[in-house]
Formats: C-alpha cells, structure tokens, sequence
C-alpha cells in the first residue's frame, strides 16, 4: 500500500500485464438514439486489441464529487462535470464517485 504524495489517498499496486482494449461491437440499433447520445455508440472503441501496461499505482477508492471539486477550487481549473450545475455537484452527492469526466480531465486530476 503506498499514500499519494499530492492528497493523501491510499494507492495500490498494479502489476504489469495485458489485456483487451475496445470492442468491435456496433450500436447498429441506433441505441446511441434511444438514451440522447450524440454519436453512435462504441464508435471510439474500435478494434478491440491487445494492450500492454507497465507496473502502475492507482487509487484504491474512487475519486468523489468533493474531492474533485476542491481540486476545481485550488486549481482554478474550468472543465466541469457536464452535469454539474451552478459550478458544484447535486447536494448530498459529494461522497459519491465523480462522473461524466473525460480521460483527459482524470489526467489532470491525477
């Protein structure tokens, strides 16, 4: 078990290894549609392929609505949740997991 440097948060060791990225699934019932999304679904996710990743640390729990409002807060950053509302999640949601990220935005969290 080791702590994060930055928050304090317990991390875990994941050992290097392989696995399946993607799908070549197609959202050819236009589901996509059905539940407002703009493009089709899975359309990102082409082809499933083998991927390889080096021994990394992650965070053991999930990073909550509050933990990454005080990071908006502290940093200045100005990508919010989609749907956040007034700049701050749903009151009584801050314990619970932060979603609607981009990976990109997990990055820069992280």
């Amino acid at each position: 078990m080791k702590k994060s440097s930055i928050d304090g948060k317990e991390m875990i060791l994941i050992p290097a290894g392989e696995f399946l990225m993607g799908t070549d699934r197609i959202d050819d019932e236009k589901t996509h549609l059905k539940i407002g999304a703009v493009k089709p679904l899975f359309v990102d996710q082409h082809p499933t392929r083998k991927i390889f990743l080096e021994t990394y640390y992650i965070d053991k729990y999930e990073v909550t609505n509050g933990e990454y409002k005080k990071f908006i807060d502290a940093t200045g950053y100005d990508e919010l949740p989609g749907h956040w509302k007034n700049g701050t999640y749903a009151q009584g949601r801050g314990g619970y997991p932060v979603t609607h990220i981009t990976w990109r935005e997990a990055l820069t969290y992280a």
